[in-house]
């Protein structure tokens, strides 16, 4: 019978500490969110700012490729977080 307490007292502090590591990468999900609305706010306002004829085009994507979009590259970021921090 202790083992069996044993072992429910290890998996609730295991859940506690997953829980806590969630409740962690919430708020770091919440800031990158804020961070990225404000780099994309900088960046249509830039956009705005540029003289008309300007040369907009992207060198370095390669051609037939697209360059990734802002959101793409924040949630390839945000899964490499996640995998490193459980790993």
């Amino acid at each position: 019978m202790d083992s069996l307490h044993r072992q429910i007292d290890a998996l609730r502090a295991e859940a506690t500490a997953k829980y806590e590591q969630i409740k962690l990468l919430e708020t770091r999900i919440e800031q990158l969110e804020l961070e990225l609305k404000t780099e994309r706010q900088k960046q249509f306002k830039r956009k705005k700012q540029q003289p008309a004829g300007a040369d907009t085009a992207d060198h370095d994507t390669p051609p037939g490729r697209k360059k990734r979009g802002a959101l793409e590259a924040f949630g390839a970021k945000l899964v490499l977080q996640i995998l490193v921090s459980c790993g």
